[in-house]
């Protein structure tokens, strides 16, 4: 700073700081080789002369305001983040005082209640997106300058869900595997919890209880964490674990019921009413070994006389595999069928040709006789040859209706 005075007199100087002398200022120059916020001010000079008698005017007050410089803003945690997560931002001044007051910008529009008198702000982020953030200072008439902005990427908290093999309705000594599954490919680390209690045996992607009994029975929940525990998904809905103490006892069924012909089929039904991932095995009183289906049906097509007999079902899961108690015995009767109709057709057609060609042949008979009789003019011919071929012809209708009618209730499409 330079004190100019309009006279070319030689004077002595005086440097004024807020009014109060400078000391070590008593040049025509004022030089400050280092500013910093101590030497923030107004400042005047004089000149004077014969020990002070002869003074100027002291000169109007020139301000020097000292800039803090622009702030360095951090983001803890400076990663992308989650939904419901907090974000705390540190505004980091050059010259670090308590007389601060700061303030917070978000996509360069000032936070609700931006100033605030602490170096840190946190902010809680609901909405997925990206945004902006940038912080300034002000003390006294000193304000610093806005720092560079840092851009924060907020994600959508990732969902947790628990899948149960093989059901949720378990029997005591079964395997049973919950196996946590979440929507974001991340590396995370698991919870698990029993009636919202953490189990500190389990913290794998699967939690697996090798031989379940009544204890076992609960909610079950689980979530993954990141940064111990800083991230986190959301907690997974709950599966409920039912254990039951009693075996299951299938029951077996079949249709048709009762006898079953022969060349016809045979459905058997073993009915469970815990269905969820059961194989079905089938044993019957001649054979050795099971036959196994994923179904509960089993089906005989074209069953012979050797398909009569015993038949049992079981049903199992898992691995080692749980089975069912065995279902009470059912017969299945199996009778041999009767003579075809097509060969039933062929042996009454036979039997009614030959007795009309039979029938036939004595009616021509007769008839001859007859009209041998009548041409001989002397003789006429008597009412007992004509009697007898009318009552053959009247048996030989009768005999015919006699077959049809048979042929009939053999097999009534003949009709």
């Amino acid at each position: 700073m330079t004190c100019g005075i309009e006279s070319g007199d030689d004077w002595n100087y005086e440097w004024y700081k807020n009014n109060n002398l400078l000391r070590d200022a008593q040049r025509k120059k004022y030089e400050i080789s280092n500013v910093d916020q101590t030497h923030a001010g107004d400042y005047t000079c004089k000149g004077t002369q014969s020990t002070g008698r002869i003074y100027t005017h002291t000169s109007a007050a020139v301000t020097l305001t000292v800039s803090a410089g622009k702030p360095r803003l951090r983001v803890d945690p400076q990663s992308s983040v989650y939904t419901g997560d907090t974000v705390t931002l540190s505004c980091e001044t050059p010259y670090p005082s308590t007389d601060w007051i700061f303030f917070w910008k978000k996509d360069s529009q000032y936070i609700d209640h931006h100033h605030h008198h602490q170096s840190t702000f946190s902010i809680t982020e609901s909405h997925p997106g990206e945004a902006e953030f940038s912080c300034i200072g002000q003390r006294l008439n000193e304000q610093s300058e806005e720092s560079d902005p840092v851009r924060i990427t907020v994600r959508e908290r990732p969902k947790a869900t628990v899948n149960v093999q093989p059901a949720g309705h378990v029997f005591i000594r079964e395997r049973v595997t919950l196996t946590c599954g979440i929507e974001s490919g991340d590396d995370w680390n698991y919870e698990w919890y029993k009636n919202n209690n953490l189990l500190r045996d389990a913290q794998r992607k699967k939690y697996e209880i090798s031989n379940v009994d009544q204890t076992h029975a609960g909610d079950y929940t689980c979530k993954g964490t990141q940064s111990t525990g800083r991230i986190y998904t959301h907690t997974s809905a709950a599966v409920t674990l039912t254990v039951s103490a009693v075996k299951v006892k299938p029951t077996i069924t079949s249709n048709p019921e009762g006898a079953a012909l022969t060349g016809n089929t045979v459905t058997l039904y073993c009915k469970l009413h815990q269905s969820a991932g059961w194989t079905f095995y089938w044993s019957k009183h001649t054979q050795s070994s099971e036959n196994e289906t994923i179904t509960n049906v089993y089906t005989i097509s074209s069953v012979s006389l050797s398909d009569g007999g015993q038949y049992w079902c079981r049903a199992g899961r898992g691995n080692p595999v749980y089975y069912t108690h065995y279902s009470d015995a059912l017969w299945v009767n199996v009778t041999a069928s009767g003579p075809r109709s097509g060969s039933t057709e062929v042996i009454v057609g036979v039997s009614v040709g030959l007795s009309l060609i039979l029938l036939l042949i004595i009616i021509l008979g007769l008839i001859c006789c007859y009209m041998k009789s009548k041409g001989d003019s002397a003789a006429q011919p008597s009412d007992d040859t004509y009697y007898q071929i009318m009552t053959i012809v009247s048996y030989t209708e009768e005999t015919m209706k006699e077959q049809h009618n048979q042929m009939m209730s053999l097999n009534p499409r003949l009709s």
